[in-house]
């Protein structure tokens, strides 16, 4: 038997140096993608969220037969209420009923509407009289154009998720012009 003989076990410096390296170097190309993914899955889970408001506002317009209005909080990325507008005004008035009502606490994204500043009101065949979009802008859409969406909704009343019709990778509105968001 050999008594020079031994056997290590275990790591040396410079492995656990090397390892580590590899390690912080994946982290760093994989946080930027798990951020944007994490952003991407946020815009999709708020546009899905007001298409199904838009939809049961419309469908209890039909159901009624009366003007069913949805209004946004302080802003539409804060939230909105759906409620029976019996006399069609737009403002949720004293007995008027609550269908339901969706808030958002400091939303790190913006919902706008020009065409609905404050309201919109579905009738009681379920129309809306101007056709319109909900522009959806987060922290990445100033600097890149392709991560704005929308939620479209024609005249008859229907919502729909924006789409890029030209193949330039950025979506468009109503009219067909890309969403810009400030």
């Amino acid at each position: 038997m050999n008594s020079l003989q031994s056997s290590a076990a275990g790591f040396t410096l410079v492995e656990l140096i090397v390892t580590l390296a590899i390690a912080i170097i994946l982290l760093a190309l994989g946080i930027p993608a798990f951020q944007d993914m994490t952003l991407n899955n946020q815009r999709s889970g708020r546009l899905h969220e007001l298409v199904t408001a838009l939809q049961l506002a419309r469908s209890e317009s039909v159901k009624r037969g009366i003007p069913v209005s949805i209004s946004r909080a302080a802003s539409w990325d804060q939230g909105w209420t759906i409620y029976v507008d019996d006399n069609g005004s737009g403002n949720l008035d004293a007995g008027e009923e609550v269908l339901r009502l969706t808030r958002h606490r400091n939303p790190e994204y913006r919902i706008t509407s020009t065409n609905y500043p404050q309201f919109l009101t579905y009738n009681a065949s379920g129309a809306i009289n101007t056709a319109g979009n909900f522009k959806y802008c987060d922290n990445r859409s100033a600097a890149d154009p392709t991560t704005a969406r929308a939620v479209i909704i024609n005249n008859t009343g229907r919502p729909r998720m924006s789409g890029d019709g030209s193949g330039n990778k950025v979506h468009e509105d109503e009219n067909g012009v890309d969403l810009i968001c400030p």
